[in-house]
């Protein structure tokens, strides 16, 4: 097989669309910056060169199947979040044991014991939680969709508005019209599996580190409560050479806080995912304009 994964992508997609889409469509790949490898992870199948031929079946079958539905969004959020269950559980994720629950809520009832007399806000209602890597990629996907959104829908209209603009200069007759229409929608669906690949590798590394739900300065869950997770605490006391219990009262104490403030300033979380939001409209919007003319 060839060294370079992108041609045996290009060989499979040229089989289901043609040669002339599949060009433009592995085109489209390279340039997203995508792993080609992180395709055959998805099937847990490893290495593209590697592959058998009834695994090769099998992955022409799967990105059959991925890049010829409609979805439901810019962003291929089913493959996003595979990767990213994946990137997580690469270290290992422990299960989250009984006795690791019973120390996490009582680092948080501490927490909230010392911040009753410093500060006039009320405990953050919900619960106190311990989560293992995955469940903080789980909890905490649906907040990532909202922020990421805005850089996916801007990326994927500038795609579309290139093709459009080149459509248009088509006879109805010319028969590249018709193709061109067609790679269209192909390439609307290539750029969401990118995406999602891309924001999916980016999710599941920040699991692999995260220690809390609020510590990357997002208030990453939609319902109000705190929550920590034990293996990237003890990572993180490991890592600083301290004892664990110290951090593991710290990082209770920051999550804590930051769960009263979201909780009791209503106007607080709104407002900064609006910021966000505009920003990341503000980026997509200025890296684009070539596209629209």
């Amino acid at each position: 097989m060839s060294e370079d994964p992108f041609e045996e992508i290009e060989q499979m997609l040229a089989a289901m669309f043609g040669p002339q889409m599949a060009a433009d469509a592995v085109g489209a790949l390279r340039a997203s910056g995508v792993d080609p490898n992180q395709l055959a992870q998805m099937s847990g199948m490893g290495d593209l060169s590697k592959l058998t031929p009834a695994q090769l079946g099998g992955l022409q079958a799967q990105m059959q199947q991925l890049f010829t539905s409609a979805g439901t969004g810019t962003v291929n959020w089913s493959m996003g979040q595979d990767l990213a269950l994946r990137t997580v559980r690469n270290d290992g994720d422990p299960v989250v044991t009984a006795a690791d629950a019973e120390q996490i809520r009582n680092a948080l009832a501490v927490a909230d014991l010392w911040l009753d007399a410093a500060t006039d806000f009320m405990p953050a209602p919900g619960p106190r939680e311990a989560w293992s890597r995955s469940q903080w990629v789980e909890r905490t996907l649906p907040v990532w969709k909202d922020v990421c959104a805005p850089v996916a829908d801007a990326a994927t209209s500038a795609l579309a508005d290139a093709l459009e603009h080149q459509i248009s200069r088509l006879s109805d007759s010319d028969p590249a019209a018709a193709q061109m229409g067609a790679l269209g929608k192909l390439m609307r669906s290539m750029a969401g599996t990118a995406f999602g690949l891309q924001l999916g590798q980016a999710i599941g590394e920040l699991g692999r580190e995260a220690v809390a739900a609020t510590d990357v300065g997002l208030p990453l869950t939609r319902e109000p409560g705190t929550a920590l997770v034990p293996t990237n605490v003890a990572a993180f006391a490991a890592e600083l050479e301290a004892d664990l219990e110290q951090v593991r009262l710290f990082l209770a104490v920051r999550e804590a806080a930051a769960a009263r403030l979201y909780a009791h300033v209503p106007w607080l979380r709104s407002q900064l995912l609006a910021a966000v939001e505009a920003y990341a409209r503000g980026s997509s919007s200025t890296s684009t304009p070539s596209s629209r003319r």
